[in-house]
Protein backbone atom coordinates (compact mmCIF):
# COMPACT_ATOMS: atom_id res chain seq x y z
CA UNK A 1 0.00 0.00 0.00
CA UNK A 2 2.92 2.01 0.11
CA UNK A 3 3.36 2.54 -3.19
CA UNK A 4 -0.05 3.03 -4.14
CA UNK A 5 -0.13 5.88 -1.46
CA UNK A 6 2.62 7.41 -3.16
CA UNK A 7 2.62 10.38 -6.09
CA UNK A 8 4.33 8.77 -9.28
CA UNK A 9 7.59 10.56 -8.97
CA UNK A 10 8.13 9.09 -5.54
CA UNK A 11 7.11 5.68 -6.61
CA UNK A 12 9.98 5.89 -8.88
CA UNK A 13 12.42 7.00 -6.21
CA UNK A 14 11.01 4.93 -3.47
CA UNK A 15 11.49 1.71 -6.04
CA UNK A 16 14.83 2.37 -8.04
CA UNK A 17 17.46 -0.05 -7.70
CA UNK A 18 20.43 2.37 -8.20
CA UNK A 19 23.59 2.13 -6.11
CA UNK A 20 23.32 5.53 -5.22
CA UNK A 21 19.71 7.72 -5.30
CA UNK A 22 20.05 11.56 -5.82
CA UNK A 23 16.18 13.21 -5.43
CA UNK A 24 16.77 16.81 -6.83
CA UNK A 25 13.36 17.81 -5.94
CA UNK A 26 12.36 21.57 -4.44
CA UNK A 27 11.04 22.79 -1.13
CA UNK A 28 8.16 20.32 0.40
CA UNK A 29 8.43 17.88 -2.41
CA UNK A 30 8.45 14.81 -0.27
CA UNK A 31 12.33 13.27 -0.12
CA UNK A 32 11.84 12.58 3.50
CA UNK A 33 8.38 10.71 2.52
CA UNK A 34 10.31 9.06 0.06
CA UNK A 35 13.10 8.09 2.06
CA UNK A 36 11.04 6.91 4.74
CA UNK A 37 9.06 4.71 2.38
CA UNK A 38 12.30 3.17 1.11
CA UNK A 39 13.48 2.19 4.28
CA UNK A 40 10.43 1.25 5.63
CA UNK A 41 9.78 -1.62 2.43
CA UNK A 42 13.54 -3.01 3.05
CA UNK A 43 13.11 -2.94 7.54
CA UNK A 44 9.87 -5.24 6.78
CA UNK A 45 10.59 -7.20 3.73
CA UNK A 46 14.31 -8.13 3.71
CA UNK A 47 16.18 -9.76 6.05
CA UNK A 48 18.62 -8.34 8.84
CA UNK A 49 19.56 -5.15 6.94
CA UNK A 50 20.41 -1.90 8.96
CA UNK A 51 19.91 1.01 7.39
CA UNK A 52 21.05 4.41 8.19
CA UNK A 53 19.42 7.94 8.02
CA UNK A 54 21.30 11.05 8.99
CA UNK A 55 20.43 15.02 9.77
CA UNK A 56 22.13 18.11 10.62
CA UNK A 57 20.99 17.04 14.11
CA UNK A 58 19.02 15.22 16.56
CA UNK A 59 16.03 17.03 17.07
CA UNK A 60 16.10 17.32 12.88
CA UNK A 61 16.27 13.41 12.80
CA UNK A 62 13.22 13.43 14.92
CA UNK A 63 11.03 16.41 13.30
CA UNK A 64 11.73 15.27 9.57
CA UNK A 65 11.89 11.69 10.27
CA UNK A 66 11.61 9.36 13.52
CA UNK A 67 7.72 10.79 14.63
CA UNK A 68 6.69 10.55 11.16
CA UNK A 69 7.85 7.05 10.52
CA UNK A 70 5.87 6.15 13.65
CA UNK A 71 2.63 7.88 12.14
CA UNK A 72 3.59 5.64 8.76
CA UNK A 73 3.39 2.71 10.99
CA UNK A 74 -0.01 3.09 12.63
CA UNK A 75 -1.07 4.04 9.23
CA UNK A 76 0.04 1.39 7.31
CA UNK A 77 -0.94 -1.32 10.53
CA UNK A 78 2.40 -2.34 10.83
CA UNK A 79 2.21 -3.20 14.88
CA UNK A 80 4.18 -1.24 17.20
CA UNK A 81 2.35 -2.87 20.75
CA UNK A 82 0.82 -5.94 22.06
CA UNK A 83 2.95 -9.50 22.73
CA UNK A 84 4.26 -10.32 19.70
CA UNK A 85 4.72 -6.22 17.59
CA UNK A 86 5.89 -6.37 14.43
CA UNK A 87 8.19 -3.26 15.06
CA UNK A 88 9.36 -1.73 18.31
CA UNK A 89 11.09 1.50 18.45
CA UNK A 90 13.33 2.33 20.91
CA UNK A 91 13.35 6.13 21.69
CA UNK A 92 16.35 7.25 23.41
CA UNK A 93 18.28 5.79 20.58
CA UNK A 94 15.90 6.60 17.39
CA UNK A 95 16.11 3.06 16.28
CA UNK A 96 13.44 0.67 14.77
CA UNK A 97 13.63 -3.47 14.77
CA UNK A 98 11.26 -5.02 13.14
CA UNK A 99 11.35 -8.48 15.04
CA UNK A 100 10.33 -10.57 11.66
CA UNK A 101 13.51 -9.32 9.66
CA UNK A 102 15.60 -8.62 12.38
CA UNK A 103 16.61 -5.03 10.38
CA UNK A 104 17.26 -1.89 12.06
CA UNK A 105 16.91 1.72 10.64
CA UNK A 106 18.69 4.11 13.00
CA UNK A 107 18.40 7.62 12.53
CA UNK A 108 21.03 9.71 13.91
CA UNK A 109 22.34 13.93 14.07
CA UNK A 110 25.36 14.65 12.54
CA UNK A 111 26.75 17.99 13.84
CA UNK A 112 30.74 17.05 13.79
CA UNK A 113 32.97 14.20 13.17
CA UNK A 114 32.62 12.68 16.56
CA UNK A 115 28.62 12.13 15.59
CA UNK A 116 29.57 10.99 11.80
CA UNK A 117 31.84 8.33 13.43
CA UNK A 118 29.20 6.25 15.34
CA UNK A 119 27.96 4.83 11.36
CA UNK A 120 31.59 3.47 11.40
CA UNK A 121 31.90 0.06 11.19
CA UNK A 122 28.34 -0.96 10.39
CA UNK A 123 27.39 -2.11 7.05
CA UNK A 124 24.66 -0.36 5.91
CA UNK A 125 22.14 -1.58 3.45
CA UNK A 126 21.23 1.66 2.57
CA UNK A 127 22.74 5.14 3.65
CA UNK A 128 20.00 8.19 3.65
CA UNK A 129 21.32 11.80 4.21
CA UNK A 130 18.19 14.30 4.42
CA UNK A 131 18.62 18.11 3.91
CA UNK A 132 22.23 17.33 2.59
CA UNK A 133 22.86 21.19 1.79
CA UNK A 134 22.59 22.26 5.20
CA UNK A 135 25.45 20.18 5.93
CA UNK A 136 28.82 21.97 6.04
CA UNK A 137 30.57 20.30 2.99
CA UNK A 138 33.98 18.73 5.00
CA UNK A 139 31.54 16.85 7.39
CA UNK A 140 29.69 15.71 4.51
CA UNK A 141 32.08 14.10 3.07
CA UNK A 142 33.57 12.74 5.96
CA UNK A 143 30.79 11.04 6.83
CA UNK A 144 30.36 9.56 3.49
CA UNK A 145 33.77 8.98 2.58
CA UNK A 146 35.73 7.76 5.75
CA UNK A 147 32.36 6.68 7.88
CA UNK A 148 29.78 4.98 5.33
CA UNK A 149 31.01 4.11 2.13
CA UNK A 150 33.77 1.87 3.01
CA UNK A 151 30.44 -0.72 4.42
CA UNK A 152 27.59 0.84 1.75
CA UNK A 153 25.74 -2.00 0.72
CA UNK A 154 22.83 -1.30 -1.68
CA UNK A 155 22.07 2.72 -1.88
CA UNK A 156 22.88 5.71 -0.38
CA UNK A 157 19.99 8.79 -0.95
CA UNK A 158 21.01 12.32 -0.68
CA UNK A 159 18.07 14.88 -0.68
CA UNK A 160 18.75 18.55 -1.48
CA UNK A 161 22.26 20.37 -1.44
CA UNK A 162 24.20 18.21 -3.32
CA UNK A 163 25.14 20.02 -6.12
CA UNK A 164 26.04 22.59 -3.97
CA UNK A 165 28.51 20.31 -1.95
CA UNK A 166 29.82 18.35 -4.62
CA UNK A 167 31.19 21.84 -5.98
CA UNK A 168 32.57 23.16 -2.84
CA UNK A 169 34.01 19.85 -2.23
CA UNK A 170 35.42 19.96 -6.11
CA UNK A 171 37.40 23.13 -4.68
CA UNK A 172 39.60 21.40 -2.40
CA UNK A 173 39.43 17.64 -3.90
CA UNK A 174 38.31 15.51 -6.51
CA UNK A 175 34.92 14.36 -6.62
CA UNK A 176 34.80 10.52 -6.08
CA UNK A 177 32.97 9.08 -8.93
CA UNK A 178 30.54 7.14 -6.78
CA UNK A 179 29.10 10.19 -5.89
CA UNK A 180 28.37 11.07 -9.62
CA UNK A 181 25.76 8.73 -10.71
CA UNK A 182 22.08 10.34 -10.52
CA UNK A 183 18.82 8.26 -11.37
CA UNK A 184 16.80 11.08 -12.14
Amino acid sequence: RILLDAHPWQRDGIIDPSRRVVLCVGRGGAKSTTERARALIKLIWLRNQRLGYAATSADHARELNWDKLKDACEAYGVSTTGPEPDVSFLETKMRMTCHRTGSVYRLRGVEDKADAEKFRGFPQAEFQVDEAGSFQPELLAYLLTSCVSPRLGEALTLSPGLLEFLIAWDEESPIPESLLVETR
